[in-house]
This record gives structure tokens, sequence and C-alpha cells, in this order.
């Protein structure tokens, strides 16, 4: 009996000690969406590189590729910001997410308003 308490302890230690590391690799790797708006569809790819303290992020779509910024993934939540210059104006757009599996759920807020959209892993 004792001998199955302690290997369950040992266990839940090793997972305790894990979660972390595998939170951060829960968002590395290539998401990809189709983002719907008044302007027409957009193919979207994301991609996040690092570890939870240091993730990098960069935004492909038919515009081309930008660099995120202020990508932090705590308490299960991603966030981060793209700054834009649209015909001469300069804004800045606001994401946060969370995961369910492979998929993202994130909530864009815009200027004009907050817009939802679901991205998939894409590797």
């Amino acid at each position: 009996m004792q001998r199955r308490a302690a290997l369950f302890l040992s266990a839940l230690l090793v997972l305790s000690l894990a979660l972390p590391a595998l939170a951060g690799e829960g968002v590395a790797g290539k998401w990809t969406a189709t983002i719907e708006s008044p302007r027409g569809t957009s193919e979207v790819t994301m991609e996040f590189k690092g570890s939870d303290e240091e993730l990098q992020g960069t935004w492909s779509d038919r515009r081309g590729d930008s660099d995120l910024e202020d990508v932090k993934f705590a308490e299960g939540k991603l966030t981060f910001v793209r700054n834009l210059e649209f015909n001469g104006n300069a804004f800045t757009i606001n994401y946060s997410a969370t995961l369910d599996g492979d998929t993202m759920n994130v909530t864009m807020s815009t200027p004009r308003g907050e817009r939802e959209f679901a991205a998939k892993r894409a590797d």
C-alpha cells in the first residue's frame, strides 16, 4: 500500500513539474485561420516560438509578414499586439486567445470593435 502511495506521489510530482513546459508547447507552432471582415476574407498564419517567459510571434497574410509584440501566455490565456499602418493611419490591434486542443479561440479588438475567429494548429 505504501509503495502505491509513493508511486502516485512521484507521478504527481513529475506531472506538476512538466505542466509549465507543456503549456508553452501548446502555443508554439503554426496556426492558420480564415477571418471574415467587411473587406472580405483573409487567410492568416500565426507562428509562435519560444517559452512562456519569452514568446515571439509572426503574423502572415496576403499583405506580408509582421512581427507580433508583447506576446504572453499566462494562466491559460495568450495575448499579443499588432501595430499597423493603413492609408497613413497608425493603429493597434489587441488579441486575446484561449487554447482548446488544436483550436485557438481568438478575440481581436480593433478601433472599430471586436471580432472573433478560430485558428487551427497547422503543424
